[in-house]
């Protein structure tokens, strides 16, 4: 249980899940973002087959071999609100397996105020099953029946016995005593309420959690301690999900043009640490692509452009009508127009050097499959059909037998060095190491 839902795709490192959520009922704020720890993972036992029998035989006994419901390991470790989870009390069955047992009736406690109820009407005066009438919901200065609400002159001017408020206090203490078995819900490790909405997932690096807001503003938070570490205007609206290829970010904006962002630099004073920026043209809707050593920007009406990544230099262009970009590879790009035709670019260089146009090698009609689906990941082509037919492609030259990985993942975090000449002590269970070779002659 989050709380509330999210409003944007979710990004994770090795312990934490970082989420852009909306904000809780009644709370300030356009959006938050929250950092989940992890949990532990739940470790099954290891069992061993009987002893002298092998192959075969060992792997039969294996599978007889009754193994705990991870579901109700889960359950034992959070329970769930409304069912408890006891062993089972017969001693011959498996006791790692559970049983279901109901509610008893009233609930697991009883009421903890007598004074809350649902009043038939929202129209005033409240009438109630009693037949006493309430005027008004306030609160109460007593917490004890029966409740009344002194005037001026300390006389009692009403008394209702279901309407009323519990101070904030009392609750929380009334929520730190609550016994009851509570939802399953994740460790939050910290929360930080945003002014402005998140529109598109988080970037990650060793030690920044990086956010744009739809107020032209792109922020990064520390992962310790949420603090704000850079806030920087951009010449324009972000208009698609930013694209990471280790420490680089790639952030398309509305006016055309591409933005390289080192993501383990700036300030808060000095703002972004921009590499280079690109002007492509056009409206760059997609989501960019990071390829080897380029970037494959695209829009709607807008064709494909091949940037490189290390000057920001746009190779070139595809026509306006190809503007889905689906994969590639060190040779080719795959794109599809807009009449459903598969076309094969020459990825390294353009058709017109001059103008920096590209036109297809070739193309194949794909109508038929019309649910563009673009690879991130990978350089295999994916053709995804509306009635769930899918099928993937890849060049037929023998270095592409195996999947290549497009970008490079980012850099993970450096150990600290020892300080000073300090030598880690040596272990001494371990072989000692023999003597260096003398010189050959």
């Amino acid at each position: 249980d989050l709380g509330s839902l999210p409003t944007a795709g979710l990004a994770a490192d090795e312990d934490t899940v970082y989420a852009v959520l909306a904000i809780r009922p009644g709370g300030a704020g356009s959006q938050r973002v929250a950092a989940y720890a992890l949990p532990r993972p739940i470790a099954l036992p290891a069992q061993a087959a009987e002893p002298g029998r092998g192959g075969a035989a060992a792997a039969a006994v294996a599978r007889d071999i009754r193994q705990p419901n991870a579901v109700d390991t889960l359950v034992a470790r959070y329970p769930t609100q409304g069912v408890t989870r006891v062993p089972a009390p017969d001693a011959g069955r498996d006791p790692l397996r559970a049983v279901t047992r109901g509610v008893p009736a009233g609930g697991f406690t009883s009421s903890r105020s007598p004074s809350l109820i649902v009043v038939p009407t929202l129209h005033p005066p409240y009438q109630l099953d009693s037949g006493a009438t309430a005027q008004s919901l306030d609160m109460l200065n007593s917490m004890v029946p029966p409740y009344t609400r002194g005037g001026a002159g300390r006389a009692t001017v009403q008394r209702t016995p279901s309407l009323a408020a519990i101070p904030p206090s009392v609750a929380a203490s009334l929520a730190l005593s609550d016994l009851r078995p509570r939802t399953i819900s994740p460790l939050v490790r910290w929360e930080v309420g945003t002014e402005n909405r998140v529109p598109v997932p988080l970037l990650l690096t060793d030690n920044r959690v990086w956010g744009v807001t739809d107020a032209r503003a792109i922020v990064a938070v520390s992962k310790i301690d949420r603090a704000r570490v850079v806030t920087a205007r951009t010449p324009d609206v972000v208009a698609a999900a930013p694209a990471q290829a280790g420490e680089v970010g790639y952030f398309p904006l509305g006016d055309g043009s591409l933005m390289a962002v080192d993501l383990g630099g700036g300030n808060v004073v000095g703002g972004l640490a921009t590499v280079w920026r690109a002007t492509v043209g056009g409206l760059m809707n997609h989501p960019p692509v990071v390829a080897g050593n380029s970037v494959y920007v695209s829009g709607d009406n807008s064709g494909v452009a091949r940037v490189d990544r290390a000057n920001g230099e746009v190779v070139w262009k595809s026509d306006a009508a190809a503007d889905t970009f689906l994969a590639a590879n060190d040779d080719f790009a795959y794109v599809r127009d807009n009449s459903g035709r598969l076309l094969v670019y020459d990825a390294r260089r353009p058709t017109d050097a001059r103008g920096r146009t590209s036109r297809p090698l070739t193309g194949i009609d794909a109508a038929g499959f019309g649910v563009p689906v673009t690879n991130t990941s990978t350089d295999r082509l994916f053709l995804v059909s509306g009635n769930g037919l899918v099928v993937c492609l890849r060049d037929a030259s023998a270095k592409y037998a195996r999947p290549t990985r497009l970008a490079p993942p980012p850099k993970p975090a450096a150990k600290p060095a020892p300080k000073g000449d300090a030598v880690p002590p040596a272990d001494p269970a371990a072989p000692p190491t023999p003597p260096p070779a003398p010189p050959a002659p």
